[in-house]
């Protein structure tokens, strides 16, 4: 059985089957560099981006260290970002879903600080950097959503430092859940039933926590009748407890999307 993020027979997904691929027809386009784009900025666009073949779970989209040559934008799968720790350990730093940009690390120094490896089989689109500074129609069309996506991205990180601050392991896990829960509601996915990519074993290094620890968070949260989970499965069946348990009380966190 192939492990996704998310149900393929989902409508926002299956709106993209069998479709050749470009920007104007992508179902992650309003989530992409080219959102709010005109049509004929989007073919240009088209012109530049470098539609990668899939990458297998487990092959490296980024090392440590690379040149920093492109933007990257996830089109279908899932990423996980990491950082290799003084004693080898690795720390991973993000979890990366379709529609987001990764790889923006390497601006500053022109290499790539953390590395990107496919937790499933995952598509990217690629537009090399020198090319979209030189269009600048283009950089100037796409100024305001380059902006939006790092702040998007500076968003996650914050969440991250948040969750992994928390003192008890269910509610580190329980952040988590509602986090991947809202990122896929925006994706028009379901909030509420989804499929796992990542592992215990990720999941952990991700929340700085044993895998014992992120395994008993879950049967707690389980036993509690907060969620149910079959494998990587989970189905989320108390969205206001879980909240409780992430320390959020707010309307918006407390709705259920779907």
């Amino acid at each position: 059985m192939t492990e996704l993020a998310f149900d393929t027979k989902q409508p926002a997904l299956q709106a993209c089957a069998g479709r050749k691929v470009s920007c104007t027809n992508c179902c992650m386009r309003k989530l992409c560099i080219v959102a709010g784009m005109h049509s004929d900025q989007m073919e240009a666009v088209d012109q530049l981006v470098e539609h990668w073949h899939p990458s297998p779970r487990g092959r490296h989209i980024i090392r440590e260290g690379d040149q920093f040559r492109q933007i990257l934008i996830v089109r279908s799968g899932a990423i996980k970002a990491y950082q290799t720790l003084e004693n080898g350990d690795e720390q991973i730093t993000d979890f990366i879903l379709p529609g987001d940009v990764f790889g923006m690390d390497g601006l500053a120094t022109g290499r790539h600080i953390a590395g990107a490896i496919a937790l499933e089989t995952t598509s990217v689109c690629a537009i090399p950097m020198q090319c979209m500074l030189e269009s600048t129609g283009l950089a100037k069309a796409a100024e305001h959503q380059v902006l939006a996506l790092f702040s998007e991205s500076l968003n996650r990180k914050d969440a991250h430092v948040a969750m992994i601050s928390m003192n008890k392991s269910h509610e580190r896990v329980a952040a988590f859940l509602l986090d991947i829960s809202a990122r896929l509601a925006r994706r028009k996915l379901s909030s509420s039933h989804f499929v796992l990519s990542m592992n215990r074993s990720d999941i952990s290094r991700y929340l700085a926590l044993s895998q014992e620890s992120v395994s008993r968070a879950f049967a707690k949260l389980t036993q509690a009748g907060i969620l149910a989970c079959s494998g990587r499965q989970v189905d989320l069946l108390d969205f206001q407890a879980l909240s409780r348990y992430a320390g959020r009380t707010g309307p918006a966190d407390l709705q259920q999307a779907g």
